[in-house]
């Protein structure tokens, strides 16, 4: 067993630390990319969003590019905005520039869920168009796709 990681032909195991090399890997699955990559990436403020903003960090700028985190303030809850700020403060921490899009307007009685993700999607998109940027990424743990296909099935 290597104790320093995975080995290099191979992604790394659900939990295990994923290396520089390993997420080049992936990235380069899902390009090409501009020389100077410029990225955004949706951040919650949960474990799976801060990991990949984190990465996303280190690969773009190893590369001179970079990376902007897009946190959505759906105006559901009081507390979201201060969360939001949060999530703000821990990047700031770490160098990553960081804006909180806010879903304005009147909220939906029922279908909460869907609207709040084609919001949340359209406000990144948009921020994405207009800043110029042409790459978006989210991150999704297994209990998220758990809850959408309960979701869907409950539909």
């Amino acid at each position: 067993m290597d104790i320093a990681g995975p080995p290099r032909d191979r992604e790394p195991a659900s939990g295990a630390p994923v290396s520089d090399d390993a997420f080049a890997r992936m990235m380069a699955a899902v390009g090409p990319f501009e020389a100077n990559p410029r990225l955004a990436v949706a951040v919650s403020g949960g474990g799976d969003s801060m990991a990949l903003c984190l990465l996303v960090q280190r690969w773009a700028g190893r590369r001179r590019g970079s990376t902007t985190a897009l946190t959505v303030d759906h105006g559901l809850r009081p507390e979201a905005a201060d969360e939001a700020r949060q999530v703000g403060r821990w990047l700031k921490v770490r160098g990553i520039a960081h804006d909180v899009l806010e879903w304005r307007g009147p909220k939906p009685v029922s279908g909460i869920q869907a609207a709040a993700r084609a919001a949340r999607y359209g406000l990144m998109t948009a921020w994405a168009r207009e800043a110029g940027v042409l790459h978006l990424l989210v991150a999704h743990h297994q209990e998220d796709q758990a809850e959408t296909f309960l979701l869907r099935l409950e539909r």
